[in-house]
Parts: C-alpha cells; sequence; structure tokens
C-alpha cells in the first residue's frame, strides 16, 4: 500500500571511481514515492583525504507526488593521491510532511588504477625499393614531458634510412635519436625548460626503414620510458609490430579480348585473369575477382570503336593496366566483283542470283555496274518487287521506296523524279539474259547505303547504313 510521505535517494552513478587531480560531475536523485507532495531538508557531510573536496549542496527541495529532483554535485581529487585511496561523503534528507522519515545516502569515492599509456609503431609492410615509413604512436597521455625508447629490428632484413621526430610534442623540443648500430634504435625526446608536459595522443617519432630481403619480421619495443613534468614516470604499455618486408610489383593481368575485335551486339562479355586478392576495375568500375583471380566484366558498348580499359591493382598499390579496342558494328557490309557470281554478306559468302549464276555487269559504255538486286536488298532487310505490265522494279527498305523502270534512265525516290545518273543518262535498267540487272551504286546510296570500289581487287564493299 503506497503511503502518503515516502521518498528515495540515490546517487546516478553509484560508487564514482576518479582518477588522481581529476574531478567528476553528477546527479543525486530524489524521487517522491507517496501519494502527497512533499518538501525536504537536505545537510551533507563529508569524510575525505586531504586535498579532496565535494561542491555546496541546497538546504532544501520541494517534490510533486511522483515527481523527482535531479541535484548536480561534483567531487575533486587531489593531483597526490594514490590508486584505492577512498573517500566518502554522506548526505541526509528529511521529509518535512513527516519528520520520522529521515533518509541517508553515503557515496563512496575511488581512485582508480590509471591505465597505462599505448606506445605502438603503424604499418604492415615494408619495401625493397623505396622508402617505408613507420610512425611510433602514443596513446592518450597526460603531462607528458619527456619520452625514451629503445627498439629492435632485423638487420638482415631491413636497414634505417633516417629517424625523426614527431609532431606530438611540438618543436620546442631535445630529439636525440641514434640507429648507427645494426639492428637497434635508440630515441631520446624531451621538452625543454620549465614548461608544463603535453597532453593528447599522437606521433612521438617517425622511422624510415628500406628493405634488403623479403620476409616476415618484428620491429620490437626494448625499452620504453614516459616521463611527466614532475620527472614521474608514466605507466606504459609496449605494443610490437609484426611486418613484411616485400618487393613489391605489379599484379599480372590477363585480358581475354581479342585484337581487332569487331561484335554485332551492343551488350558485350570479356573474361580474364589477375593476381589472388588483386582488385580490378573495368572503364573504372569495381568487378568481382575470384579466389583464383579470374574475373569477368561487362559493359554496353556505343556503335563504333569502345575502348576497355581494365586495371588490376594489389596489396602494394601498384597496379597494371591492359586497353582494348572493341568494334561494335551493327552495319551490313556486303562485298563483290564484277565477273563473280559469289557475294560476302557480314563474312559469309552466298550466291548472287541463287541458282542462276548471274554476275555483276561492268557496261563498258557507261562505265557503271549493273547486277542483279534482289538479293542485295534483301540482305538489307528491304524487299523487292516486280510490275510486268508497266516493267517497273518497285524496292522498298525502311520508308525509302525507290521504282525504276526497264529501259527508264530515270526513277522516282519517295515520289521525286532523279536521273539514276546525273552526269550521264545513258544509265538505266537492263535485261541481260532474261534477268533484270539494275545500276548498283544509284540503287544502294538511294537507300542509304555507302558504295565504295577499289581498283586493285576490282571489290565493290556497300556499307549500310552509312557510316
Amino acid at each position: 500500500e503506497q503511503k502518503n510521505y515516502d521518498f528515495r535517494i540515490v546517487s546516478s552513478v553509484g560508487s564514482p571511481m576518479i582518477y588522481a587531480d581529476d574531478s567528476k560531475t553528477f546527479n543525486i536523485i530524489v524521487e517522491n514515492k507517496g501519494t502527497d507532495d512533499d518538501d525536504y531538508t537536505f545537510s551533507i557531510d563529508s569524510s575525505f583525504p586531504s586535498g579532496w573536496s565535494v561542491s555546496d549542496f541546497p538546504g532544501s527541495g520541494s517534490l510533486l507526488s511522483g515527481k523527482r529532483l535531479l541535484i548536480p554535485i561534483t567531487v575533486s581529487v587531489s593531483s597526490v593521491a594514490k590508486p584505492d585511496d577512498t573517500g566518502y561523503f554522506t548526505i541526509t534528507a528529511v521529509s518535512q510532511g513527516d519528520t520520522t522519515l529521515v533518509k541517508k545516502l553515503v557515496v563512496t569515492v575511488t581512485v582508480p588504477e590509471k591505465p597505462p599509456v599505448s606506445v605502438k609503431m603503424k604499418g604492415e609492410m615494408i619495401s625493397i625499393k623505396e622508402s617505408t615509413a613507420i610512425p611510433v604512436m602514443v596513446g592518450s597521455v597526460e603531462n607528458l614531458y619527456g619520452v625514451s625508447i629503445v627498439l629492435g629490428y632485423d638487420p638482415n632484413l631491413m636497414t634505417v634510412e633516417k629517424v625523426v621526430q614527431g609532431t606530438l610534442l611540438g618543436e620546442d623540443v631535445l630529439f636525440i635519436e641514434d640507429h648507427s648500430k645494426p639492428g637497434i634504435i635508440t630515441i631520446g625526446y624531451t621538452l625543454v625548460g620549465s614548461v608544463s608536459g603535453k597532453t593528447g595522443l599522437g606521433e612521438i617519432a617517425k622511422m624510415y626503414f628500406k628493405g634488403t630481403a623479403e620476409g616476415k619480421t618484428t620491429i620490437q619495443i626494448t625499452e620504453v620510458v614516459l616521463k611527466d613534468a614532475k620527472g614521474k614516470d608514466i605507466p606504459v604499455e609496449a605494443n610490437n609490430l609484426n611486418v613484411e618486408v616485400v618487393n613489391p610489383v605489379p599484379p599480372s593481368l590477363t585480358v581475354n579480348i581479342p585484337a581487332g575485335e569487331t561484335v554485332d551486339s551492343s551488350y558485350y562479355y570479356f573474361s580474364g585473369k589477375t593476381d589472388p586478392e588483386a582488385t580490378v576495375t573495368v572503364n573504372g568500375k569495381a568487378v568481382t575477382v575470384g579466389s583464383s583471380g579470374s574475373f569477368t566484366g561487362s559493359l554496353y558498348l556505343n556503335e563504333g570503336s569502345n575502348m576497355i580499359t581494365v586495371v588490376a591493382t594489389n596489396k602494394y598499390d601498384l597496379s597494371k593496366t591492359v586497353t582494348k579496342t572493341v568494334t561494335l558494328s551493327t552495319a551490313t557490309v556486303i562485298t563483290l566483283q564484277p565477273d563473280n557470281p559469289i557475294m560476302s554478306v557480314n563474312g559469309v559468302s552466298q550466291e548472287i542470283d541463287q541458282g542462276r549464276g548471274t554476275k555483276p555487269v561492268i557496261i563498258s559504255s557507261w562505265g557503271r555496274t549493273v547486277v542483279p538486286i534482289r538479293a542485295i536488298v534483301e540482305a538489307l532487310g528491304g524487299t523487292i518487287g516486280w510490275e510486268g505490265a508497266t516493267r517497273k522494279v518497285i524496292i522498298n527498305l525502311k520508308g525509302t521506296v525507290i521504282n525504276l523502270w526497264i529501259d527508264n534512265p530515270k526513277a522516282t525516290v519517295n515520289g521525286t523524279e532523279v536521273w539514276i545518273d546525273e552526269g550521264n543518262h545513258n544509265v538505266k535498267p537492263i535485261i541481260v539474259n532474261d534477268r533484270t540487272m539494275l545500276p548498283l551504286r544509284f540503287v544502294a546510296e538511294a537507300l542509304g547505303a555507302k558504295v565504295d570500289w577499289e581498283g586493285t581487287t576490282k571489290t565493290i564493299t556497300i556499307t549500310y547504313p552509312k557510316p
């Protein structure tokens, strides 16, 4: 059953731990657990070692039922306090609704052992080919005034090129180093004059190594002393560094794209291989590399020439680049020769006039080539028709309609009448051996193709659409 007057008083941190020469602020919580509102009086009494202190505490407070009050309090510990030193303070609270209700809170303060300051090095690999920096780092430290470190390394695997001071203690310092004896580095580092020590974390020195032989080894911190401004030792924890001396070379890289590759599909796949654990990008985009080093690349090609750049990068941050060119050609290319009944369509041979052996003919008086045009038009994706009554040939390709008439030097292209050959009005469709033969260049160019003539081999090349 809930009482009219009841309350509790506790510390927000229980029993606080406070380092020497430090302070901590926390809350004293007073909670009204009774059914009635209440007022309280407070008194504080402390039993601390010399130099410790606790802040003032209010003498009274009021709380509505069910509410609580947070009262901040600060405890300070002297600079001469030692680990495990303790002190305490007592707060007495009295209910004014029921003055027989008195509660005491005893808060014990303990000085903990300060954790040791970490001294460690940073790095993974030392190169045979170039100097590698290995910094010596100090973790969070207070009042640092001087440093003395002795390090050991394997002189059979590496040499020391130089040792330079770090930035943690600033510029106004005395810095001494000695790496003249193989396998040993000695570093001495101190502030100058009557100044306060430095507080923070960071780099106290930087060593530059160069590998002489490949192998794994450990750089050891054999001795380390940190001093504060009063000459006292600062607890320290040394951490050795495992490194690998390497002779870095770029990764291997094979890209399986044939020289002069030409394709007719815009989506292109290829494979390749590099060193295991290397990373690969294709035109700047990362691809997955398998445990054996194999990978697959894919990309969309644009019409014409496409440059594919593959870059492999290994753990040494060295790269190898292979660049290939792939041509996307969605054009139809037809080659044929006068007096040859076979033509080539995108590299595939076929008869110009199926089963008839008809050949392209150069009409010498015109200086023009005529051909049985059906197979050529159909290879380009068009259709061809014949009206016997008017002896008219009708060619249709992607919206372009050409009408030609036997023995007529004029034609219509999409309804517009034009000369078949503006410079030679004798050029016209003719019938040879019962086969309709049409002027090749006029028909091809009117359909949007390019016509080339190679005189040495007497080869005609038709490219559609015109590049």
